[in-house]
């Protein structure tokens, strides 16, 4: 926290970061973003949401365990669907 975003360069693999000086997510430049869906929205990336689900399954492979989502947290369908596919309850 604290790094300015725009100012660095995106590691291969990684999300959200610029590249060539503009703001991207998987790829897809923001501007494209605000242009297909409007402003505000919120945008998601499935790539870092499965990441961390598989990393967070890694790390308590060794004990019993299941993920549960809190819809209160966040109720968006598609975010939800993608939880519910990796394993979440």
């Amino acid at each position: 926290m604290g790094q300015s975003v725009l100012g660095a360069t995106a590691a291969p693999g990684v999300p959200f970061g610029p590249r060539n000086g503009v703001f991207h997510c998987e790829g897809v430049s923001a501007e494209v973003i605000a242009l297909a869906a409007g402003t505000p929205t919120f945008v998601y990336s499935t790539a870092a949401i499965r990441d961390r689900y598989r990393r967070l399954a890694h790390a308590l492979k060794d004990c019993p365990f299941r993920v549960h989502y809190s819809m209160k947290a966040n109720g968006n369908r598609a975010l939800v669907t993608l939880l519910r596919e990796l394993g979440s309850g």
